[in-house]
Order: structure tokens, then sequence, then C-alpha cells
């Protein structure tokens, strides 16, 4: 584009470029997803030529999104039109498919602006997004009504199990949704503890058998603090 500068920014001894620097003016891109491509095969000045093609994708926005900001884990709005759909806000996104919190996901479909869902009250709804080549672009909301949220979360339920509450005999361990896809619980120990999470009120799913061994990383038995 006539807004793109390079320019050698390294030089050999025998005077030739060893290394460009292509840059190009904010105000010239577009908003949208952008990459840089470099053929395979381009030689360098000692004839050495590249083994494969390189590809490095950008993308410009006007405000942060669950693309651009990886952050961005929960969208306030997703939820949209009096519950009666999902407003979306992934710029550049190609796919995306939808998920009641809980339930299974639905089939991939082309990405757009808004999609009509059937939203279940206090239950969360998750988005996935594919975005040049990735689909690790997931973001949720949840609403009691049209106008009061509640927080979004993978799992309906989530506890936590130790040695202190014999792995869920003594005590279920249930923990509380503080926030979105954040899980809390009260307690107090005198003692190093082994424990497990698990988003499910008993062991009907098994990891496997483990062998004893001791733990991986060197721990203190108790941290006083």
């Amino acid at each position: 584009p006539a807004a793109a500068h390079m320019a050698c920014v390294a030089f050999s001894q025998r005077g030739g470029c060893m290394q460009l620097a292509l840059s190009v003016e904010m105000a010239a891109l577009a908003v949208g997803v952008h990459s840089v491509d470099l053929d395979e095969g381009v030689p360098d000045e000692r004839g050495f030529r590249t083994a494969a093609a390189f590809r490095s994708s950008f993308i410009v926005e006007d405000l942060p999104t669950p693309v651009s900001d990886p952050g961005i884990s929960e969208q306030p709005g997703l939820i949209c039109n009096y519950m009666t759909q999902l407003c979306h806000n992934a710029l550049g996104a190609r796919w995306l498919r939808i998920q009641n919190r809980g339930a299974a996901w639905s089939d991939w479909r082309p990405y757009e602006a808004v999609t009509d869902w059937l939203v279940e009250p206090g239950r969360g709804v998750l988005v996935q997004y594919y975005v040049d080549g990735s689909s690790s672009y997931i973001v949720g909301d949840c609403a009691i009504d049209w106008h009061t949220r509640c927080f979004a979360s993978w799992h309906g339920d989530m506890f936590l199990r130790h040695d202190a509450n014999l792995w869920g005999a003594l005590d279920e361990g249930r923990m509380s949704l503080i926030d979105h896809f954040t899980w809390a619980a009260n307690m107090s120990f005198d003692r190093y503890v082994q424990a497990k999470f698990a988003p499910f009120p008993n062991w009907t799913k098994s990891y496997g058998k483990q062998k004893a061994r001791t733990f991986r990383y060197t721990l203190p038995d108790y941290d006083p603090r």
C-alpha cells in the first residue's frame, strides 16, 4: 500500500542488506484481520533461500474484543434482545458455535452479528469463535432476566475435595461462584493437604489409577502464613 515503507536496518560487511523493516501507517489499515506473508524460496544476499513459507497475522480494532484481547472471557450484552438472541462482537471470526452451560455444543456455523438462541434464565451461555486458523476465542454471558446478569461459568457446580473432608465423605466441599469463571470456598488448615477440584458431586468420573509417588515439585509440608 502507499502508506507502507520499507527500509534496511542491518547491513553486512560487504554492504548488503541483512535485515529489512516494513512499517505501515496505522491510519491506512482498515479494521479487521491482516497478515504478512513471505513465500517459500525467497533468497538472501548469500544465495540461501527460505525453506518454508511464513505468515504472521494481526488484528486492528477500534475497541478491545474477545479476539484482540485474550483477557476478555465474559461479554456483557452477548445475551441480547430480551434473552432471545446472542449479539456477537468478534471481528475477524469466520465460524462460531454455541453452548448452554453443561449442554452439548451446537454445530459450527458461519459467523453472524446476531444469532437467534433460546436462553435459559440463570444458565450461562458460551460462544466459541474460529478466527484465522484458531478456535481459542471463547466468551460467556449469563442472565436471570432481561435486566439482571449472573456469573458465566464452564460448570454449574464445583467441589473441592481434600484430606480434611475425607475426599468428600465428610463434607462435599461445595464451592460458590463469586465472579465470572471464579469459584471460592472458605477453609482453614493447620497442615499441608492434598486437594482436587471436581465439577460434579460424586466420583462418577475417574481419571485413572495413579502410581503412589512424591510430589513432582519440592514443597513444604505446611506454610505458617
